[in-house]
C-alpha cells in the first residue's frame, strides 16, 4: 500500500517533469518502493471480511447499537455486511423480533429487511445506502 501522510493519503511515488525553462518535454512516475507493504493502521482492519465474534454480536462489519431504540447503525461508508446479534447478551434478555426496518437519517422507515431468528440470535445483512436498522420487538 505504501507510505501515508498524516491525512492517510497514500504516497504512490514522485511525478518527475523533464525539460528546461517553461518547456516540459516529458513526464514520468517513479513509484514508491514501499507500495507493496501494508501500513500499520491497515493491519488492524478486517479487509478479508472475516466474521469476528464479539460475544454480543458476530459480524464482518462495524456498527453502533442503540439499546434504547433497538437500532443498529453501520459506520459511515461501510460496505454491506452480515451481522448476528445475540439479543440475550446485548439486551440482557431474549426478545422475539417481529420485523427489522431499514431507516434513513431522519429515522423514517425506507424498507423492510429479511432476517432469521433462532432462539436468542437474529441475523441479517446490511445494504448500501441505508442509514440504520431498527429491530421491532414482538409484543406479547
Amino acid at each position: 500500500m505504501g507510505d501515508t501522510d498524516d491525512t492517510l493519503r497514500v504516497i504512490v511515488g514522485d511525478l518527475i517533469l523533464e525539460g528546461s525553462g517553461n518547456q516540459i518535454t516529458g513526464v514520468r512516475l517513479e513509484l514508491n518502493p514501499n507500495l507493496t507493504k501494508l501500513p500499520e493502521w491497515l493491519k488492524r482492519w478486517n479487509i478479508q471480511g472475516k466474521l469476528v465474534d464479539f460475544s454480543f454480536a458476530v459480524t464482518d462489519g462495524a456498527f453502533r447499537f442503540d439499546r434504547r431504540n433497538l437500532t443498529l447503525i453501520p459506520l459511515p461508508d461501510h460496505q454491506p455486511f452480515t451481522v448476528t446479534l445475540r439479543l440475550d447478551k446485548l439486551l440482557g434478555k431474549t426478545v422475539r423480533i417481529a420485523a427489522i426496518e431499514a431507516i434513513n437519517e431522519g429515522r423514517k422507515v425506507v424498507g423492510k429487511v429479511q432476517f432469521n431468528q433462532t432462539r436468542n440470535e437474529v441475523t441479517f445483512k446490511t445494504q448500501t445506502g441505508v442509514f440504520g436498522y431498527r429491530l421491532v420487538a414482538e409484543i406479547k
